[in-house]
């Protein structure tokens, strides 16, 4: 759920700051790893903030093009919503422990399901589209290292604009910017590391690069036509 918003606010930023709208992308200038710092309590009013902003946006003939949809903020509203009904059964339940942790077990398994039921749609995209395929495999590999939330995300821009299809490897594995330039790149083992970006018509890029623990780190890349 928090990933899925801080994609949104990652591409609303995006607009803001070409349509030079700095309020907005202030207002929106969130990631993945800020929303998992919020208390339980906070995040649903947080969500709402988000839609309130992003709402307005969204019959913008300069929005439209980047790809977020009432249907898609709805969906995160709605389970939030779950999420905070979740939390108002723990904190009322006097064992601490049954109905709550009932309720949570059972959005987990169907949570689960609905992965493994994106999964086999995934393969549908494996001739057209292996890259996309590839970096979704990737992106949704599970760790048992206990590092699910440390990684790095952003968006690649050449002159201002977002460069889609760039490769961005890191540590054995890789993933491909979208449409709008975004990428995200988690559940990497913390330590240092040199990133190498590549994209059609642009010379390579290495970039040095902590990871720590827990943290996904917001890492924007510019490139540069050859000289």
């Amino acid at each position: 759920m928090a990933d899925r918003l801080a994609v949104i606010c990652t591409t609303t930023k995006a607009y803001a700051l070409k349509f030079n709208n700095p309020p907005l992308a202030a207002e929106v200038n969130f990631r993945a790893n800020e929303m998992f710092r919020l208390k339980d309590a906070d995040f649903l009013p947080f969500v709402l903030h988000m839609q309130e902003l992003i709402t307005p946006l969204l019959t913008d003939e300069n929005y439209i093009p980047y790809g977020v949809t009432a249907e898609a903020i709805t969906a995160i509203v709605t389970d939030a919503q779950n999420f905070n009904s979740l939390i108002g059964a723990a904190d009322v339940e006097a064992s601490g422990s049954t109905v709550a942790n009932k309720d949570i077990d059972a959005a987990i398994k169907l949570i689960l399901g609905n992965i493994v039921q994106f999964d086999l749609l995934i393969e549908f995209f494996t001739g057209s589209n292996p890259g996309f395929a590839a970096g979704y495999h990737i992106n949704s590999a599970l760790d048992n290292t206990g590092i699910r939330h440390s990684g790095i995300e952003g968006v690649v821009m050449a002159n201002g604009e977002p460069v889609a299809g760039a490769v961005i490897k890191l540590g054995g594995k890789s993933v491909v910017t979208d449409l709008y330039g975004h990428y995200s790149l988690v559940r990497v083992t913390p330590g240092d590391y040199s990133i190498e970006v590549t994209a059609n018509g642009f010379p390579a890029k290495t970039i040095v690069y902590h990871i720590s623990r827990g943290k996904v780190g917001a890492l924007n890349i510019e490139l540069h036509a050859a000289a």
